[in-house]
């Protein structure tokens, strides 16, 4: 985070509610031009992976065996 702080990429756009107050983070306007993009929703989908077993951690199979 703080490269990307350092070289204008993100900046801090405020507080979380929560019991530690964690700072949240959003793009900064150089973010777009850096990458080449006219918009955030030129930016890849995420795609996340699916979760192995049951608890999504891959460790019912081992307490199967």
């Amino acid at each position: 985070m703080k490269s990307l702080l350092g070289k204008g990429l993100v900046q801090e756009i405020g507080r979380a509610e929560a019991k530690a107050v964690p700072i949240l983070y959003g793009t900064a306007p150089d973010f777009l031009q850096h990458f080449g993009l006219n918009s955030l929703t030129e930016l890849p989908t995420l795609v996340l992976p699916e979760p192995e077993g049951e608890n999504g951690n891959g460790h019912d199979e081992m307490l199967k065996g």
